[in-house]
């Protein structure tokens, strides 16, 4: 997990990360390339990335990563990836996989 702030100042984010007990890196993106690299539109938003970098699921709006739903959609990607990853062959470019359109995509 990856956490990018867009508008705060690092101190602040620092201090809320504390608060909250966080431990994933958090970038800040005070020039909005990242925002705008993703199509950020609104915050929050959210993307759920596999180890190959195809977005397989995301939104905006806030969301209880600690509830039973997301933890189940969390599994249930991670139980997708695997099953995918099993049976695709060896790749030179194993960090690419084809998106769901059949383009390698890395974002």
């Amino acid at each position: 997990m990856i956490g990018v702030n867009l508008s705060e100042p690092p101190e602040r984010v620092k201090a809320y990360a504390a608060e909250m007990g966080l431990t994933f890196p958090i970038v800040i993106d005070t020039s909005g390339e990242v925002a705008r690299a993703w199509g950020v539109r609104f915050t929050p938003t959210h993307f759920l990335i596999d180890r190959w970098g195809v977005v397989r699921a995301g939104g905006s709006g806030s969301r209880d990563w600690n509830g039973a739903a997301a933890h189940a959609a969390v599994r249930l990607l991670m139980e997708w990836v695997a099953v995918e990853q099993s049976s695709v062959p060896a790749r030179q470019d194993a960090g690419r996989m084809p998106s769901q359109t059949g383009r390698n995509e890395r974002r």
